[in-house]
């Protein structure tokens, strides 16, 4: 089925007053908290060969953090709803959140460890917030895209600078999607990363990238299994270009 949506309203707000009051707080007392709390709201019109729709899209949430000595930890949490005009039924409120934490540092050992679950229907739009595990998040498949489920994800990473010149970086990560209708399928997966990076000049790293999965599914005997390697460079921005992006 062939759907055009159209934003007809998108907007997003940081609550400024809230922020400011933290950010003033940090520069008088040094204060090592972060607190972000932010809100938004859209319109939506839908069309497709079979029907039209317009909904509204509201989402509230918080980012909390704190960094000290070799410590680094991070929460979010947020709320959201879906209301359609005209059809009531088809409401819903999703929700999740998520904790991060980060110790040592890459001279000596940095460990980090995440946890993350979520209620989600339709796109999964905090997804790309919830990479855990030193694992990119394409090791979630995720097709039924406008179906309830909830996503759980926990993960750890451990890396090491090897010599001043070359660094290793190893991450596990587990997701669980698990769909309220019984008619589909729930999906586990298991993803293993191996990352190191090699300094060849002041500005350019080789990079090598291996990783391995299995992943679990209802609908087969056996579990699948994935693999890949990825070769390449990591070019650092220049001074001059990081103060034009940053103006």
């Amino acid at each position: 089925m062939n759907i055009q949506k159209i934003a007809v309203v998108g907007c997003g707000l940081i609550l400024s007053v809230a922020a400011g009051a933290v950010a003033e707080r940090e520069d008088k007392l040094s204060n090592p908290f972060r607190v972000s709390p932010f809100v938004s709201k859209g319109v939506i019109y839908e069309k497709s060969s079979e029907e039209e729709n317009l909904f509204f899209d509201y989402a509230a949430g918080l980012r909390l953090g704190y960094t000290g000595f070799e410590l680094d930890v991070n929460a979010m949490g947020f709320v959201s709803s879906r209301l359609y005009e005209g059809d009531k039924d088809r409401d819903f409120t999703t929700g999740g959140g998520s904790f991060r934490l980060k110790h040592g540092a890459m001279e000596r050992l940095l460990v980090q460890g995440d946890l993350a679950f979520r209620r989600v229907e339709d796109i999964d739009v905090y997804g790309s917030e919830f990479a855990v595990g030193g694992v990119s998040p394409d090791s979630v498949l995720d097709a039924s895209t406008r179906s309830r489920r909830d996503v759980s994800q926990a993960g750890v990473s451990v890396g090491r600078n090897l010599t001043d010149k070359m660094d290793l970086e190893t991450g596990y990560r587990f997701d669980d999607v698990s769909y309220i209708d019984p008619g589909l399928w729930d999906i586990a997966t298991h993803m293993v990363q191996i990352e190191t990076s090699r300094k060849l000049t002041d500005k350019t790293d080789g990079l090598l990238t291996v990783k391995g999965g299995m992943q679990d599914h209802e609908a087969l005997d056996d579990p699948a299994y994935y693999y890949a390697t990825h070769l390449g460079l990591r070019i650092k921005s220049t001074e001059k270009v990081f103060s034009i992006l940053h103006k």
